[in-house]
């Protein structure tokens, strides 16, 4: 198996993880055990300096956990067009967001192929998103091409300490050897996955054994 069979074979595992939102929710109820007890989604957006009059979009937004959270905090003149790869991401987020002043678009998109004009928006976001792409070069070739002159994309991702508080309060090595094995069911004797959670509900391709 070459590195694009097996990018191709974990992609269709992460869609069936996203075809909804009930295992996305099982894996942010994991951050509940972090030291750190900010709520990511609230500390992503104090960080985002949104203005009046924005235009901006979020690639990958899930079951839109970012914006419900802090609806009250958005700018009242605001454009802003979520995406997601997932009709039933998508469905979701229309579901937890209820905007009376109607700044929400939503529409599914493939990040890789984004349906805009250039120069579209003031600001780009993907939160935990671009660990799903293969082919980076294209994705930030996209983000750059939306963006207007002097736009910002803000970009986040799971760092190599993620999940540490699960890991001392599991056995490590019971928690090493349920991977080990989750990993086999799923991709075969020749394959691993540097990054997984909990479980391996979640997989993102790092690398291949030869």
């Amino acid at each position: 198996m070459n590195r694009d069979e097996l990018f191709s074979h974990v992609q269709k595992f992460s869609e069936d993880q996203y075809s909804n939102e009930h295992r996305l929710n099982a894996r942010i109820q994991l951050y509940q055990y972090c030291e750190l007890k900010k709520d990511w989604h609230e500390w992503v957006f104090e960080h985002l300096g949104l203005t009046e009059g924005m235009k901006i979009a979020e690639i990958g937004c899930g079951t839109g956990v970012l914006w419900a959270k802090k609806l009250s905090e958005v700018p009242l003149r605001s454009e802003i067009v979520l995406t997601d790869a997932s009709r039933g991401m998508i469905e979701t987020a229309k579901g937890n967001i209820h905007d009376p002043l109607e700044r929400f678009e939503y529409e599914i998109v493939d990040a890789e192929k984004m349906p805009w004009p250039d120069h579209s928006f003031e600001v780009l976001i993907a939160n935990h998103l671009l660990y799903h792409f293969q082919d980076h070069k294209k994705i930030f070739s996209e983000i750059n091409r939306v963006l207007v002159p002097n736009g910002t994309a803000y970009a986040s991702t799971v760092s190599a300490k993620n999940y540490r508080e699960l890991l001392f309060y599991f056995n490590i090595k019971k928690f090493k050897v349920l991977c080990f094995f989750c990993l086999l069911f799923v991709l075969g004797p020749r394959s691993f996955v540097l990054h997984c959670s909990l479980a391996c509900q979640s997989i993102i391709l790092a690398g291949q054994v030869n």
